[in-house]
């Protein structure tokens, strides 16, 4: 004999079934959502990268509106390849791009780097750091000396950029060290040993940073001191391993990434 508890049984169970069912179903679709492990989740690529802690920085050339650079586009060019070399070899930001926009500005893309004022400063600093003969002669730093005013003997492109690193001497005051590559180590160690008891002037954009009297032969690892602060040795680490802009440029915008 059949009873109505056996047939209440026979369909508490595909109920039970379907609920089941439909629970599985709605917990699979929260798990897309929250993008756990294991369940993939197809989403739209978004129009802009928003890497986390990466730079967005807007340049200008100053003379995009005139004929100082000569011709517009060459200028620019320039500017973005030397602006995407100092990006990714100064800052050392691999994937970094540079791209010239209609209205003549640049912009660089910095992924996932997040130091805004070092980005800014070696965006914008023209950077042509080069170590002069001043005929034994000590510069005040911050003195400002012309073009050619002095002979030029060796400039950062002759550097070891693996070796420039910004650090701490033995009285914990901050420095750059360097060396330099190739045929150029051996001619800047003739050069401090046959000039030795006189200066070592080094500028950047014209401008002195360090005239040191040159105590002995420097064949191997060179220091730059009097540096105000560790920001500024990262800074001039930066314009050391990086090639020199050919045009000034100002800083149009600054910010993060994506944003």
């Amino acid at each position: 004999m059949i009873t109505r508890r056996m047939i209440t049984r026979r369909w508490r169970l595909p109920a039970l079934w379907l609920t089941l069912c439909l629970a599985l179903a709605w917990g699979l679709a929260g798990c897309a959502q929250a993008n756990i492990p294991g369940i993939t989740h197809v989403r739209t690529a978004p129009a802009q990268s928003t890497q986390s802690g990466g730079l967005l920085v807007v340049v200008r050339p100053d003379c995009a509106s005139s004929s100082a650079c000569g011709s517009f586009s060459s200028a620019m060019a320039q500017s973005v390849k030397a602006l995407a070399a100092r990006a990714q070899r100064g800052l050392d930001v691999s994937g970094a791009t540079a791209t010239a926009l209609d209205n003549g500005d640049i912009q660089v893309n910095l992924p996932g780097y997040s130091d805004q004022q070092l980005a800014v400063s070696a965006l914008t600093t023209q950077g042509a750091v080069q170590i002069i003969d001043t005929s034994g002669t000590p510069l005040a730093v911050g003195t400002k000396v012309a073009p050619n005013q002095y002979p030029v003997r060796f400039t950062s492109a002759q550097l070891d950029p693996t070796s420039i690193r910004p650090t701490l001497d033995q009285n914990n005051q901050p420095i750059v060290v360097f060396e330099f590559q190739g045929s150029a180590r051996t001619d800047f160690a003739t050069y401090t040993r046959d000039n030795q008891g006189g200066y070592l002037t080094i500028t950047q954009d014209n401008v002195v940073i360090e005239s040191a009297q040159i105590q002995s032969e420097i064949d191997g690892q060179g220091e730059i001191t009097g540096l105000q602060s560790m920001a500024a040795a990262e800074a001039l680490a930066v314009e050391m391993k990086s090639p020199p802009l050919p045009y000034p440029v100002s800083l149009v915008s600054a910010g993060a990434l994506g944003s």
